[in-house]
């Protein structure tokens, strides 16, 4: 849980932007889905920018797209948590949200629902996500070997 301080800063950095944490994030969960990489790459923390160029993301995450036709993204639950963004650095405030990601592959007789929790900052009164720890060796490598979500 946040410090009163911490929690004050919080809330009014999050009042500074466009829209809710977790819309932000499902929107940002459409575009990975949807294999539009590049866009967003766009609102990718900088923290994760300085650790992965642009062509290194777009040309790993190119390497393993997201199967399938995106059917829905939702948002099953919202929290605040510090999180830590640069590894060694102190955690920052985030809004994480777990959304529930539902994909049509042709020849499976379900769809694939998939959960995942993503993490959104404020960087400069814009929401920014970060990319989950354990992603990062994927996009360091020049293998790029991971999943793709």
């Amino acid at each position: 849980m946040f410090g009163s301080h911490s929690l004050a800063v919080s809330l009014i950095a999050t009042s500074l932007v466009s829209q809710p944490a977790p819309t932000f994030l499902a929107r940002i969960a459409r575009l990975l889905t949807t294999n539009q990489y590049a866009a967003a790459y766009r609102s990718l923390s900088s923290a994760d920018q300085a650790l992965i160029p642009f062509d290194a993301y777009v040309r790993c995450s190119r390497r393993r797209p997201v199967p399938g036709q995106l059917v829905s993204v939702r948002i099953l639950s919202r929290w605040q948590e510090r999180v830590v963004v640069i590894p060694g650095r102190p955690a920052v405030p985030s809004v994480a949200a777990r959304l529930a990601i539902r994909v049509h592959v042709p020849g499976l007789p379900h769809d694939v629902r998939v959960l995942v929790t993503r993490h959104a900052i404020v960087e400069e009164t814009q929401w920014r996500w970060i990319l989950p720890p354990a992603r990062l060796p994927f996009f360091s490598a020049d293998s790029c070997v991971g999943p793709p979500i």
